[in-house]
């Protein structure tokens, strides 16, 4: 609303009763008129009254209301006798008397004329002494307006109504609307269609003889209908094909809340302006996207956009155990041949580690043999397992259960995992720092030695070369400052590696005496984002290492991670610039990877490979990248279908599937505890061992 007022030209006290206007009154004045203009009136009590008459006068201007600015009367418990009258067109005209004068004030219409007068008397009809104002009175004039509807999908026809005052055709001269749209009106209350999609500032013009006034209304009126569009990559590929799409809107920002994305068939993974899908069947797949801005819903359809193959591996998923076993914990798993073997650890009704086989690629299994038995909360939640041959199978896990003390045991199988020897205590937390929780990793070289590590405070090592009955070298090798996030490898003249990140820095320490003595720590990477987790593997004698990096943003409050790589050809002592792995942008739902137990490096066939699980909910695919130069490049994504809710598990390579274990659930409604499965069968080439923890 935008006002403008015309001022009284004059003010004076009418001498003596104004005529008829007072019928048996007397007038009476006390006071004299400020430098304002106020008016002060007092008296001495006497009835009828005493009165006050005051005149002000205006240039010849038309309207039809005037403007008080005061007030009449100020007291709590007294009130005057009021009447107001105006001089329109020659003739006065009583607009007011009495109490009705009190409702109307301060503004009062008449009808239209040629206004030159306003008179208003107060009339004291009570004892006491008070004290009215009348600081100006003025012709005032307004321009303002209304609409509806104010929004909605084009095209899209709004009226307008004109809520100016004087209106017309009381001395109205003329009306402009500007409908923000290149669209005018001179009509006083117009209806207009839009068909420009966007908001819209109207506004309006309206001129009377003294004065024009604009009425702005910014982004008032607002028509929907925007068509949104979406990118896509890759749109081919093999399947399982996981396709990140990106949405936009031409409209106005900030008015999209619902992003709908229909991929074709029921395998949504995410939703929101980035979508991600994985598409696990073969074809071809239209998408379409819908948004809703509040206002309107619009969508579009890309037809035939995705198309996948059938070249890459098949995954088939297997429920390896059928109790239910609630609170279960990470699981471990090992390939040889077509024989896979897998450990978990379990919380209720009492603590232990189970043990199940299958020989032929999961479709089968063994009943759970339990080895380990222990009170509530003492066993850890990532165990870790080690086919050496059919018969011989080693596991490592973290302990609780023995005077408080955190342990780390071993115990082996010498019949294929029948049954399993009484577990070997490798060390407790009385000899050095170790966590139950944290893994203890382990490889046997080529003399079958088994060579242990693991970090909590400090980066620890053991090995055994008598099948694990006694551990000897037993030592912290170094205090990089990390909890987890550590990891083993032997190259092929039987050389050991340790790798851990600690802060900004991921440290590599190496021992050519089976773990009797270390290399001071060598530098991987150097980078403020390091996050707590690195894997090291090794093809001859060159080293290939991995970690994840976290970066913060201060804008949009988030963490974003991403994998970069590494390659070192001089036992550790120098390596190669780092190279990002991964090809997800840096955006608020990459969450690369799952706590420590997710990141995973070695080799397939004659390829570099690195593996991670995205911490995207209840559904999420592993991510496999492969390297034929050693890791200077990498080539596209291949991601499994299989979906679980996990807690920390580890996957092997075979020489034509990789398998991966871990406990929970396939149905997010639904919480029993099984152990799961994944088998992903290729026909590749052969490929070489490599773990992922």
């Amino acid at each position: 609303m935008t006002k403008g007022y015309v001022y009284a030209t004059g003010a004076a006290v009418v001498s003596g009763p104004p005529g008829d206007f007072w019928t048996n009154l007397e007038n009476t004045w006390d006071g004299d008129w400020d430098t304002r203009g106020d008016v002060e009136m007092t008296g001495s009590t006497h009835y009828p009254c005493t009165w006050l008459v005051t005149e002000w006068s205006f240039d010849p201007i038309v309207t039809d209301r005037i403007y008080i600015k005061g007030s009449l009367h100020t007291g709590l418990n007294y009130w005057w006798g009021t009447s107001i009258r105006v001089q329109v067109d020659g003739a006065w005209i009583t607009l007011c008397s009495g109490p009705q004068c009190d409702s109307l004030f301060p503004l009062l219409t008449f009808p239209c004329g040629t206004l030159t007068a306003v008179q208003i008397g107060l009339c004291k009809v009570m004892s006491g002494t008070r004290y009215a104002w009348i600081y100006e009175i003025a012709v005032p004039f307004t321009s303002d307006f209304s609409a509806t509807p104010l929004e909605g999908c084009t095209p899209l026809e709004v009226e307008f109504t004109n809520l100016s005052l004087p209106a017309d055709p009381c001395d109205v001269q003329s009306v402009l609307w500007d409908f923000g749209d290149g669209s005018t009106s001179g009509s006083w209350s117009p209806s207009h269609t839009y068909t420009e999609k966007g908001f819209h500032t109207v506004e309006l013009t309206v001129t009377w003889t003294p004065m024009g006034l604009v009425e702005t209304k910014t982004d008032y009126i607002y028509v929907g209908g925007f068509i949104p569009d979406f990118e896509a990559t890759p749109l081919t590929g093999c399947a399982p094909l996981m396709v990140r799409f990106t949405g936009s809107w031409p409209g106005p920002p900030g008015l999209v809340n619902d992003w709908d994305w229909d991929f074709g068939y029921d395998d949504l993974t995410w939703w929101g302006q980035t979508g991600l899908n994985t598409f696990c069947p073969v074809g071809t797949f239209d998408v379409k996207l819908t948004i809703d801005d509040g206002t309107c819903k619009t969508s579009i359809t890309k037809e035939a956009y995705v198309e996948t193959t059938s070249v890459c591996p098949t995954c088939t998923t297997y429920q390896a155990t059928d109790e239910d076993l609630p609170w279960s914990r990470g699981a471990s798993t090992d390939i040889l041949g077509n024989t896979i073997v897998c450990v978990f650890t379990h919380r209720y009704p009492t603590n232990g580690v189970r043990f199940v086989r299958s020989d032929d690629r999961g479709v089968t299994w063994s009943e759970p043999v339990t080895f380990v038995n222990a009170s509530c909360y003492a066993i850890g939640r990532r165990p870790v397992v080690r086919i050496v041959d059919s018969d011989t199978i080693y596991v490592t896990w973290g302990d609780y259960s023995t005077g408080g003390k955190y342990e780390i045991y071993f115990a082996k199988s010498l019949d294929g995992g029948e049954t399993f020897e009484t577990p070997v205590k490798i060390v407790d937390g009385d000899e050095l720092p170790c966590y139950y929780n944290n893994p203890a990793f382990f490889e046997v070289d080529s003399d079958g030695r088994i060579l242990v590590m693991w970090n909590y405070s400090s980066l620890c090592f053991a090995s055994s070369e008598d099948g694990g009955a006694t551990w000897i070298n037993k030592q912290a090798v170094a205090s990089p400052g990390s909890w987890y996030g550590g990891h083993i490898c032997v190259d092929s003249g039987d050389s050991i590696f340790l790798i851990c990140p600690s802060n900004t820095y991921v440290y590599l320490w190496a021992s050519v005496d089976n773990g009797a003595t270390w290399s001071a720590a060598h530098t991987v990477v150097h980078d403020t984002d390091i996050y707590h987790t690195a894997r090291i593997t090794a093809l001859g004698t060159d080293l290939y290492a991995a970690w994840l990096m976290e970066t913060y943003s201060v804008e949009e409050d988030e963490y974003y991670y991403h994998i970069e790589s590494a390659r070192s050809a001089d036992h550790g002592v120098t390596w190669s610039s780092p190279v990002r792995v991964d090809d997800i942008p840096d955006v608020s739902d990459n969450y690369l990877c799952f706590d420590d137990g997710t990141l995973g490096i070695g080799f397939v066939g004659s390829k570099l490979a690195v593996a991670w699980l995205p911490d995207w909910g209840y559904s999420p695919p592993l991510h496999i990248k492969t390297s034929s130069d050693g890791g200077e490049t990498w080539e596209s994504l291949l991601k499994t279908c299989a979906t679980w809710y996990n807690d920390s598990f580890e996957i092997a390579f075979g020489s034509d599937y990789i398998a991966a274990g871990w406990t929970g659930t396939l149905d997010t409604d639904a919480w029993p505890d099984f152990l799961y499965v994944a088998v992903c069968e290729w026909v590749t080439a052969a490929y070489t061992y490599f773990f992922l923890a």
